[in-house]
């Protein structure tokens, strides 16, 4: 009988400490995975450019966006980032995804109000941006256009190619493509330091917050 008990207990006990192995194993593995994550979230951060200017403010808040908006980095694949504003102290920029296309009407080397000017591809993701020194060129034309975000229809009507009635109803040309307008869709809004482009806060919303609004989040900057 004695051996029978000794057996069982012996028996419990493996089976007591192949649980506490399993589990201790279960704790490393996650230990591990979020250690991965923390790595992941934060090797990034040494991709930053340490000092620049507006360009590399830019670049900068890209590369955030790019890092910590796998939501929206993985459904879509354009882009827009629109200047707020560039005072004395902040660079304060909006990173949306893109759903529209662009309509040209300037033309080449003019400098347009809205129309794309300046492009950075980012791990095939492309940014656009109307940068208001940067002339409209053929180039980002190009680009615009091999990611089938250009669209030539309104400028061909305002030229006179298609005549100049737009009510026409002839159905042999092409209407005009509608713009689309999502109030859910989210942008990440930043400010970001002039002294050091590494510092910066910034706020998720699909609210459009005005570049001297209180409801932008503040940093102080050294």
């Amino acid at each position: 009988m004695k051996g029978i008990r000794n057996f069982i207990k012996a028996t419990r006990y493996n089976r007591a400490a192949a649980g506490m192995v399993q589990d201790s194993n279960k704790i490393k593995l996650f230990a591990l995975f979020l250690a991965g994550i923390l790595v992941s979230c934060s090797q990034y951060k040494g991709l930053l450019n340490k000092e620049g200017g507006e360009y590399e403010a830019i670049e900068n808040s890209i590369i955030d966006y790019y890092h910590t908006n796998k939501d929206e980095i993985n459904r879509y694949e354009v882009f827009h980032i629109s200047i707020k504003t560039n005072d004395e102290l902040y660079h304060k920029f909006d990173i949306l995804p893109e759903e529209n296309v662009f309509s040209v009407l300037d033309t080449l080397g003019s400098f347009p109000s809205y129309f794309p000017t300046n492009y950075k591809y980012y791990n095939n993701k492309l940014f656009v941006w109307n940068d208001r020194k940067t002339p409209l060129s053929q180039e980002i034309i190009n680009v615009l256009y091999e990611n089938n975000i250009l669209d030539s229809i309104r400028l061909r009507y305002e030229t006179g190619v298609y005549g100049d009635d737009w009510e026409s109803n002839r159905k042999d040309l092409p209407s005009p493509p509608l713009f689309k307008v999502d109030e859910l869709l989210e942008g990440i809004d930043y400010v970001i330091c002039k002294k050091n482009i590494r510092r910066y806060v910034k706020l998720k919303t699909s609210e459009y917050i005005p570049p001297d609004s209180e409801k932008l989040p503040k940093i102080e900057c050294f």
